[in-house]
C-alpha cells in the first residue's frame, strides 16, 4: 500500500491486467474472494479458478484434505494436503493457483505431485532456518507490513517469540498489537528493533491495557543480532523464534534480503556458543 495508498487503488491496478487480455489469454482467480470472483464478468479470455472451499469446474481445489485439478468437471487427485511442506492457508492457495497455471501448460499430475512434496518455499518468506536445543527459528524478513506479520503469527504453531521493527512506513500497528495481545498465551515475548521500536511498544502497551490477561515480555535491542541472542535466553524447547518485522528494512539494512541473511547468520552462530 506504500505505492497505491488504498486497498481499492491496489485492486484497481491489479484488475487493469484483464482489460488488456484477449480471447486467447487466461485469467486465474481466487474463487473464495468475493471481489475477485466478480471479475469473471469482465474477462475476455478463459478463466480458471482456485479454491480451498468450493469446487470449480475448471481449476484447482481442496476437498476432504485432497488436492484436485478439474478440467470441464473432470477431476483428478494430485496430492494430499499433508504433502505440503509450507505452513499456512495462504500457501495452500498459492499452490492451488500454481496448479491452475500448470494445467494450462498440460503438465502431468505426477510431476505436480512431486513438486508439492519437495518444494520448501522461497528464501525470507516464513523460511525455516534451523532447530537448536528444541527451538525452531523462522526467517520471515519479507514481512514488511503488519498484515504480513499477523499472517505469520496465525500460521506458526506453538509458543512464539517475535522480532519486530524497522523502517517507519507510517503504517499503524494497532491491529498487530491487538493480535499479539489476544494471542498472549502463545506470543510469549517480543524484541523490538529499529526506527519503529518505540512506536510498536506504545501500540502494544496501549492495546495491552484492554486485552492482556497474562504477561508478554517486551524488550528492545540495538541490533538484530542482539535480538536473536536475547530470545535465545528466553525461548524454551518447543518454542519458535520468528523474525517477522512488520516493517521495511531501510533504517538498518539495504533491503529485506540483507536483513534475513544477517538473521540466519546470527542464528547459525548460536550453534557454536
Amino acid at each position: 500500500l506504500d505505492r497505491h495508498k488504498t486497498i481499492n487503488n491496489y485492486i484497481k491496478a491489479k484488475k487493469s491486467i484483464i482489460y488488456y487480455q484477449d480471447k486467447s489469454d487466461y485469467a486465474i482467480l481466487n474463487l473464495d474472494d468475493k471481489k475477485i470472483r466478480q471479475w469473471s464478468r469482465e474477462i475476455r479470455g478463459k478463466t480458471l479458478y482456485f479454491s480451498r472451499h468450493k469446487h470449480p469446474c475448471n481449476g484447482a481445489f481442496i476437498h476432504n484434505n485432497k488436492i484436485y485439478t478439474s478440467s470441464h468437471g473432470n477431476k483428478h487427485i494430485v496430492s494430499d494436503i499433508s504433502d505440503i511442506k509450507l505452513p499456512g492457508d495462504f500457501n495452500q492457495e498459492n499452490i492451488l493457483a500454481a496448479l491452475s497455471v500448470a494445467m494450462i501448460f498440460k503438465i502431468p499430475p505426477s510431476k505436480l505431485a512431486s513438486v508439492i512434496k519437495t518444494f520448501s518455499g522461497v528464501e525470507h518468506r516464513l523460511e525455516f532456518v534451523t532447530k537448536i536445543n528444541g527451538v525452531k527459528y523462522y526467517n520471515d524478513s519479507i514481512a514488511t507490513n503488519p498484515t504480513s506479520t499477523i499472517g505469520a503469527i496465525n500460521t506458526v504453531s506453538g509458543n512464539i517469540h517475535l522480532i519486530l521493527g524497522g523502517y517507519d512506513k507510517q503504517l499503524p500497528f494497532n491491529e498487530l498489537a491487538k493480535v499479539i495481545m489476544l494471542n498472549y498465551q502463545r506470543v510469549k515475548s517480543t524484541v523490538l528493533i529499529g526506527a519503529t521500536a518505540d512506536k510498536i511498544k506504545d501500540a502494544l502497551l496501549k492495546c495491552g491495557q484492554r486485552y492482556i490477561q497474562g504477561e508478554i515480555i517486551i524488550l528492545k535491542a540495538k541490533s538484530l543480532t542482539e535480538a536473536v541472542f536475547l530470545l535465545k535466553r528466553i525461548a524454551k524447547a518447543g518454542d519458535t523464534i520468528l523474525l517477522s518485522p512488520a516493517c521495511a528494512s531501510f533504517d538498518m539494512f539495504r533491503n529485506f534480503a540483507e536483513r534475513g541473511m544477517l538473521f540466519k547468520k546470527a542464528v547459525k552462530s548460536l550453534k557454536n556458543k
